[in-house]
C-alpha cells in the first residue's frame, strides 16, 4: 500500500519484483494490507488522521483481479483490519476512538465493538492467536501490546512492553514468536505471546511500520516508511538470528506488506 498522494494498492510477483497490478483506493489514506486465510481477499483500512475524527472506511479487495468487494464506513482512522484464523470475522482497530470493531465476513457488516485501553491509548494493530480465542493489540502511546480474550465481553489477559511507538505486529505461523515494528525507536522487538523478551533489532530505514510472515516462520518482512529525505522500503529478517537477509526500496511512506500463500 502507498498512503499519501493517491492512496493505492500495488501487487508484485515475488520473482523479479515485477509489478502485475495497481488499484487506486476509494479512500483518503491507506494503512497495512491484511489477507483472508485463503489469500483471496485483502483488507485495507483508511488511516485518515487528517480527517479530524471523521468516520472512514475499510476497503475489501479481491486479490486476483484487484476489484473492490466492499468498503464499509466504520470509525475514525481505522489502522488495521485482520481476519480471524477461520476467516469468518475481521477485527478492526480504531486509533482515534480507542475501539476494536468486529465484522462478519458474510457481507462485511459490523457485529459489535469494544473499548480498548484508556482514552488516548491509540490501538493501532491486531493479531489473532492461532486458536482464534485471543487478539494481540498494540497501544502506540503506551509502548506495549495487550492480549485480549475474544468473547461476548472482551477482557485483557496480559500486556507486553515493546520499543517506542509500536505500530504493527505479527505472530509467526505455527508458533508463539511475535515481531513488533517500533516506529519511534526505529527497531523491531522479537518476543513471544507470553512476554518473554528475546531481542530488539535496529532497522536500516526510517520509521518501521508493517510486519508480515509468509509460510516460513523464521523470516519476517518489515516495512519502513522513510522520511522527507529517504524512500521507504522492505527488509527481510531472520527472527532466530536477527540477521537482515535483504532490503529493497519501494516508495515514499511505505506502510503495509503481506505475503500471498
Amino acid at each position: 500500500t502507498l498512503s499519501h498522494g493517491e492512496p493505492s494498492l500495488w501487487k508484485y510477483e515475488s520473482k523479479g519484483l515485477r509489478l502485475v497490478g495497481r488499484l487506486t483506493l476509494p479512500t483518503n489514506g491507506a494503512s497495512r494490507i491484511r489477507l483472508s486465510p485463503d489469500g483471496l481477499v485483502a483488507a485495507i483500512p483508511d488511516y485518515w488522521l487528517s480527517g479530524g475524527g471523521m468516520v472512514s472506511r475499510v476497503t475489501f479487495v479481491r486479490t486476483e483481479d484487484l476489484s473492490v468487494i466492499a468498503s464499509p464506513e466504520l470509525c475514525a482512522a481505522p489502522h488495521d483490519a485482520v481476519f480471524s484464523p477461520s476467516g469468518d470475522r475481521v477485527a478492526v482497530t480504531c486509533s482515534l476512538s480507542d475501539e476494536l470493531v468486529m465484522l462478519d465476513t458474510d457481507g462485511f457488516r459490523e457485529t459489535t465493538r469494544f473499548k480498548v485501553g484508556e482514552n488516548g491509548d491509540s490501538p493501532l494493530n491486531a493479531a489473532w492467536t492461532l486458536d482464534g480465542r485471543h487478539l494481540l493489540v498494540t497501544l502506540t502511546t503506551r509502548s506495549k501490546f495487550v492480549e485480549l480474550e475474544v468473547a461476548a465481553a472482551m477482557r485483557q489477559t496480559s500486556q507486553v512492553m515493546t520499543g517506542d511507538q509500536p505500530a504493527q505486529l505479527a505472530i509467526a505461523p505455527g508458533g508463539s514468536t511475535v515481531v513488533v515494528a517500533n516506529r519511534g525507536s526505529g527497531s523491531v522487538t522479537i518476543t513471544t505471546t507470553d512476554g518473554t523478551r528475546l531481542t530488539e533489532i535496529d532497522i536500516p530505514g526510517a520509521h518501521p511500520h508493517g510486519v508480515a510472515f509468509g509460510r516460513d516462520p523464521s523470516v519476517a518482512y518489515v516495512t519502513y516508511e522513510g522520511d522527507t529525505r529517504t524512500l521507504g522500503g522492505v527488509v527481510a529478517i531472520d527472527v532466530d538470528t536477527g540477521e537482515i537477509l535483504w532490503q529493497t526500496e519501494v516508495g515514499s511512506f511505505t506502510l503495509g506488506v503481506a505475503v500471498l500463500p
